[in-house]
């Protein structure tokens, strides 16, 4: 899978150099060039910068690393509820009020702003 995925970036890599050197007029320099090989040559450029580039900066400069640990567990660290936990508890929540009877204010919310506004 890994030589597939690098044998695509090589084919783009080339593919990106024939069109350009077609744009430059490398093979003949005499021929009017279509448009569409400056946009081709340009979009293969961009996806592999996109990759290459994207990887470098993620690394070397951002230094982004999965095992660093993130401001959420470093000012509360007691805390680890995960998102699907917050969900739950919000959904069961809920469902519970529904179930005890309790009623909401049912007024929608610019029925509310107009009312707070008149008085």
């Amino acid at each position: 899978m890994k030589v597939t995925v690098n044998l695509l970036w090589v084919l783009l890599a080339l593919f990106a150099a024939l069109a350009l050197a077609h744009v430059v007029g490398v093979g003949n320099p005499n021929e009017k060039v279509n448009g569409l090989w400056l946009v081709v040559a340009a979009a293969c450029i961009y996806v592999l910068a996109y990759r290459f580039y994207g990887r470098w900066l993620a690394r070397r400069v951002v230094g982004l690393n999965n095992r660093h640990v993130t401001p959420a567990v470093r000012l509360r660290p007691n805390r680890c509820e995960n998102k699907t936990n917050l969900l739950r508890k919000h959904f069961l929540q809920g469902s519970q009020n529904r179930r005890e009877g309790s009623r909401r204010d049912t007024a929608k919310p610019l029925d509310k702003a107009l009312a707070i506004h008149s008085t």
